[in-house]
């Protein structure tokens, strides 16, 4: 961004000077009075500027979208060391976690099987943990990357996923208006149970 606003600047200081001496030698020419030269070097001077301030604008909003887009598309990112502590966490981790600040290690996260984070560092598996978010609980996947010293956790928000895994498993097991056990539960029990010729 920088870069093109300094090409910017150096075009439109190269239009101002151009049209500076070019508007000398025309005026030199046509004989107009030399008051008139200085009005025409504000108007190139005013038009330039106009014409500078609606690209940079422009530029500057295509820029905060692109990087607006960029933010909510960018993964979870942690770094950690070989002991779990955590060192760095990127922006986007920032603002989607509530209170990140005190999270000092990954002992500290709350894995949905309740398993040792540490045995999937080792092993480099994925993992989920849930956070709290700033309107709701939050549900991370990290994959583990070895780095030279500890790990980088990149995580993806699947709290949609797993809210439709939730609500699946916690379906009802039996009517709450005649406590009678759910059909469809007590026929995928009964057959289980039948299939097993030698529990009979």
């Amino acid at each position: 961004m920088k870069k093109h606003i300094i090409g910017l600047i150096f075009i439109f200081v190269l239009i101002i000077g151009l049209a500076g001496v070019g508007g000398y030698f025309v005026f030199q020419e046509l004989d107009i009075h030399p008051l008139v030269y200085p009005g025409f070097l504000i108007v190139v001077f005013i038009v330039s500027a106009l014409i500078f301030y609606s690209i940079i604008k422009h530029r500057n909003i295509d820029f905060q979208m692109t990087k607006s887009d960029f933010g909510h598309s960018k993964p979870y990112i942690l770094k950690i060391d070989g002991r779990g502590r955590i060192k760095d966490i990127n922006p986007t981790f920032q603002n989607g976690v509530k209170n990140c600040r005190h999270l000092q290690n990954v002992s500290q996260f709350i894995l949905i099987d309740e398993a040792d984070v540490f045995d999937y560092l080792n092993r480099q598996l994925s993992f989920t943990a849930i956070f709290e978010g700033l309107k709701e609980p939050l549900y991370l996947r990290f994959f583990p990357v070895k780095a030279v010293k500890g790990y980088y956790l990149i995580g993806e928000n699947i709290t949609n996923n797993q809210e439709s895994v939730e609500y699946y498993r916690k379906l009802a097991l039996e009517n709450n208006i005649t406590g009678l056990p759910n059909r469809n539960y007590l026929q995928i029990k009964l057959q289980d149970l039948f299939s097993d010729r030698e529990n009979l």
